[in-house]
């Protein structure tokens, strides 16, 4: 309640995994975190603390084959590369319509955080428990002027505004490659227009 911008990011967590009852593993388990959590070294900047929350991703991609929720798994170098290619400048407003664990936004902040200036920073993904990682990656990167939207950009875009389509200075994102149906017949009457040239019903990267 206090933190308004973690709002719905620990949704899916279940505090209630150890029984009240069972107060011995209870506390047993905090002393193990508090002491483990000591022994870290002190961190000189925030952050870092990104910077290891981002590592344990990295670390989880490639436990499951360097593939997240059927997408592609971006590598630090490429995304900041891809970044660096954007030419961001300050205000500018940065979208990610399948941010999966928020790898390009981050790329974005650490570039304007570097050349010390703001930048907006917006995103949408399908699967909400990365959703979810992509929000607290960003906010353990300092970053505090972001939104992170549920739900498929091709099918339900939520990033609007009075009906219309928010409208972005750069888009940036590694889309799923060959998704299948990715929604060829619904996307000759979209709502929005996006489409005056419908891409191939196997190719769900020229969707994008």
């Amino acid at each position: 309640d206090a933190n308004p911008v973690l709002q719905g990011t620990l949704g899916a967590v279940d505090f209630t995994q150890i029984e009240r009852w069972d107060g011995d593993r209870r506390d047993r388990i905090l002393k193990q975190l508090i002491e483990s959590t000591s022994k870290l070294p002190e961190l000189e900047e925030a952050t870092q603390v990104g910077d290891i929350y981002d590592s344990l991703v990295i670390m989880s991609a490639e436990n499951a084959g360097k593939s997240v929720a059927g997408g592609v798994f971006l590598s630090v170098p490429l995304a900041r590369l891809m970044v660096a290619l954007l030419d961001l400048r300050c205000g500018m407003r940065v979208c990610d319509p399948v941010c999966q664990t928020g790898r390009t936004l981050v790329a974005c902040a650490t570039y304007a955080l570097e050349r010390k200036f703001d930048i907006t920073l917006h995103g949408q993904e399908p699967h909400e428990r990365l959703g979810a990682i992509c929000k607290m990656n960003l906010i353990l990167h300092g970053v505090r002027d972001l939104k992170i939207e549920s739900g498929d950009a091709l099918h339900s875009p939520m990033l609007t505004n009075k009906g219309k389509l928010v409208r972005y200075d750069r888009v940036i994102s590694a889309p799923p490659i060959n998704r299948a149906n990715w929604g060829a017949e619904d996307a000759v009457k979209d709502h929005f227009c996006r489409f005056p040239i419908v891409p191939p019903k196997q190719s769900s990267v020229a969707a994008y």
